[in-house]
């Protein structure tokens, strides 16, 4: 493998926002069973357009996920807070925070 073909894993916090918006986006609409073709449909648009939102390609305009977000049973500033790590789709931050406080991958010792 040369270096050229070497990609590197870039983690999701510190990517740009428009990148963590479209991973909320997509995570709620599996949670949500929301088809891109329905999603579509809502924002009148092809649903190649969706896609490549959805992948973090092309950014979401706020009027965008203005009707996305009851969709996915968010509203539009809880899209923005939790791409910005401020708050676990589906969830409050307290809720988060107690899960990483308390989960312990491997015994003490």
């Amino acid at each position: 493998m040369t270096a050229s073909t070497v990609t590197r894993l870039v983690p999701l916090s510190e990517r740009p926002l428009h990148e963590r918006v479209a991973a909320v986006v997509r995570a709620e609409m599996a949670r949500y069973r929301v088809s891109q073709t329905s999603l579509a449909r809502h924002l009148g648009v092809a649903q190649q357009n969706v896609s490549r939102k959805c992948s973090g390609r092309t950014p979401f305009a706020l009027d965008e996920l203005d009707v996305i977000a009851p969709l996915i049973g968010m509203r539009l500033v809880d899209i923005i807070r939790a791409a910005e790590g401020q708050r676990e789709p589906g969830g409050d931050i307290a809720d988060q925070e107690c899960a990483i406080r308390d989960s312990n991958p491997e015994p003490a010792g």
